[in-house]
């Protein structure tokens, strides 16, 4: 890991994030691109887990908080210049996976139990 996790999350499992196919980078990918990252929690509630994004720019870690609803993945994906991170809320598979969505990242995302 880059760097310790906060107090109050304890390692899962990790994703180092950085190419996708034909070695392109994810702010290089046209529109409606970005890449979802699907946690096993084998069969556990998803409540008891977080992703977190280590930010190299400043320096930190950062909760993937914000929540979206499977009908609405399409427009997150339009083109935009800003990063963004999403946890993917869907009702047939939260019982087995933790399911976040990224635009434009690049780096290591861990899961992480509260």
């Amino acid at each position: 890991l880059p760097a310790e996790l906060p107090e109050g999350f304890s390692y899962v499992m990790g994703l180092d994030v950085d190419i996708l196919s034909a070695g392109q980078f994810i702010d290089e990918l046209p529109e409606a691109s970005g890449i979802e990252m699907d946690f096993p929690l084998y069969e556990q509630s998803p409540d008891q887990f977080a992703v977190l994004f280590w930010s190299e720019a400043d320096g930190k870690w950062i909760e993937v908080s914000e929540t979206i609803d499977t009908d609405e993945l399409s427009q997150a994906l339009s083109a935009t210049a800003e990063d963004e991170l999403y946890h993917i809320l869907s009702d047939s598979l939260t019982d087995l996976f933790y399911q976040s969505l990224t635009a434009k990242k690049t780096g290591v995302f861990v899961l992480v139990k509260k």
